[in-house]
């Protein structure tokens, strides 16, 4: 047969097993919310994410204009350029035209590596035809790396690896190399480096809002303001 248990041995059982408190209330809502908000934002869906891409500025702190020349060039051949960089937009001339039926190749020289930090796609936008053995490249710290023609046109394009953008930017500058399908005094190339990434656009809303509902936590577990009466029955007077 059980035992039965007297109103007063009743009562001290409910007591043993009251509610939680507000503070107690409050530090689980905060341990939760801390370990939540974090876990939200790293797997929140990428429809929740704006992609954005920018061109960057290719720079240079002394750019230089070179070439590369014909075995049978003669010794009193002007090998002097006269170039410039504005806005992505290169131009290089020779000082004597009659120079370019010795030239074989343009080298734009020390050009800035920082470009490549955050560099997807390097497209090259030239106003004459390449030669079809010699692709378009980029020197640099002894290595080359080649573009790739977009669709027989006068674009060129590089996808950098990862692998590739630490080997460029290990060193200060880079050289472009440009070898014309036929001699040309004057050569103008647009480069156009694309910096693409993702912003996750609420991750800062969920991480500010977590901030917020701690600090409300926190006030709610002070011995000031609490939760009392909603975790705790108040006591009956007398």
């Amino acid at each position: 047969m059980g035992r039965i248990i007297s109103q007063k041995n009743k009562s001290k059982v409910i007591r043993a097993f009251r509610e939680p408190s507000a503070p107690v209330v409050m530090s689980l809502m905060a341990l939760i919310l801390i370990c939540a908000a974090p876990a939200l934002v790293s797997v929140i869906d990428d429809s929740d994410s704006y992609n954005y891409t920018t061109v960057g500025e290719v720079t240079s702190d002394n750019i230089g204009f070179a070439g590369f020349w014909s075995n049978d060039i003669p010794p009193d051949t002007d090998k002097t350029f006269v170039g410039l960089l504005d806005d992505n937009k290169v131009t290089a001339t020779l000082t004597e035209p009659t120079s370019a039926e010795y030239l074989d190749q343009y080298r734009i020289q020390n050009l800035n590596t920082d470009i490549f930090d955050n560099l997807t796609k390097f497209l090259i936008v030239l106003d004459t035809d390449v030669d079809d053995r010699y692709p378009v490249k980029i020197v640099s710290g002894g290595q080359t790396y080649y573009f790739t023609q977009v669709d027989d046109t006068n674009v060129w394009e590089f996808s950098p690896s990862t692998i590739d953008k630490l080997k460029i930017t290990s060193n200060e500058s880079f050289v472009i190399v440009v070898w014309p399908a036929e001699k040309t005094s004057y050569i103008e190339m647009e480069l156009i480096p694309y910096i693409t990434g993702a912003t996750i656009a609420y991750g800062e809303i969920i991480v500010g809002a977590t901030g917020a509902l701690l600090i409300v936590c926190a006030i709610l577990a002070t011995p000031w303001v609490g939760t009392t009466g909603l975790t705790v029955k108040r006591r009956r007077s007398a």
